[in-house]
């Protein structure tokens, strides 16, 4: 791994200090998100999973346009079932022996979006979504969230494509991790047939809410935390074409990364939104 440096910023969270570490890598390693999500499922069956009660620490989601940007995207999860424009995983992850996906394991609530993971027949059982009813070209998409700490369990919010075969149609997950502490989180362009990697690491504490985003115009991905950026990364690999946004937890696939579930996962592993936003450029 190539270090290119090093800065702190101050995110708008009060008592979180985040620092960006830069890293470029240019091999045949990981994919930060499964290689193939399965196609989404219309509609959530209700499930026995336990839910946290429901949350009054609210934050206000962003609505309307903002300058140079048009809002297609708005989304706080009211009601008790999937929004319209929204489809849940079923079946593996691609490339992930240890995972699966259970449409049952997302579930709305009082206001939020629950992926749920939990042990079930001796394997551990978690969710995804996809904003199916939403393309965009470029664009602008922030993501507010929170996970639970788990050695075992990983998560990923990402752009996929929309038509195109990965790797060479690119996907850029602009947060994610492979399970544990949740002390700091990755992004990370995947691009070419080769399936390299821009990488750049944030510290912040993501067992407590935070928003994180990703601005993505031509040749460029900024990575915003709270509103504000803290990573930039200027590569012909950006991708051209139209994506999709994705939001997933999952069993980690066994390797050093992302450890796959043992005795030390708990029971039970929660990841909670608040709100998403998306936007595409006025």
């Amino acid at each position: 791994m190539l270090r290119l440096g090093h800065r702190t910023v101050r995110c708008t969270v009060p008592a979180v200090l985040v620092a960006a570490t830069t890293a470029v890598l240019d091999c045949r390693q990981r994919s930060a998100a499964p290689p193939r999500p399965v196609v989404a499922q219309a509609g959530v069956t209700p499930s026995p999973l336990p839910l946290p009660p429901p949350r009054v620490d609210r934050d206000a989601m962003p609505r309307g346009h903002r300058p140079g940007w048009r809002q297609v995207l708005a989304q706080d999860f009211t009601g008790t079932a999937l929004p319209r424009g929204w489809g849940a995983y079923a079946g593996r992850p691609g490339g992930n022996p240890h995972g699966w996906w259970e449409p049952s394991h997302v579930r709305v609530r009082a206001g939020d979006l629950h992926l749920a993971g939990a042990w079930k027949g001796g394997r551990f059982v978690t969710g995804g979504l996809m904003a199916t009813g939403t393309e965009t070209r470029y664009g602008k998409y922030e993501v507010r969230f929170r996970i639970e700490r788990a050695r075992g369990v990983k998560y990923a919010l990402l752009l996929w494509p929309s038509r195109g075969r990965w790797p060479a149609a690119g996907e850029v997950d602009f947060a994610e991790d492979g399970g544990g502490g949740r002390r700091t989180t990755t992004a990370t362009l995947h691009h070419g047939a080769a399936n390299h990697q821009v990488q750049r690491t944030l510290r912040a504490d993501f067992s407590a809410f935070q928003t994180v985003g990703v601005e993505w115009t031509p040749g460029k991905l900024v990575y915003t935390c709270n509103g504000r950026p803290w990573a930039t990364v200027r590569s012909a690999g950006v991708p051209r074409g139209p994506m999709r946004l994705a939001l997933q937890m999952e069993a980690g696939r066994g390797d050093a990364w992302a450890p796959a579930p043992s005795a030390a996962t708990p029971p039970t592993v929660g990841m909670v939104v608040d709100w998403v936003v998306g936007y595409r450029r006025a």
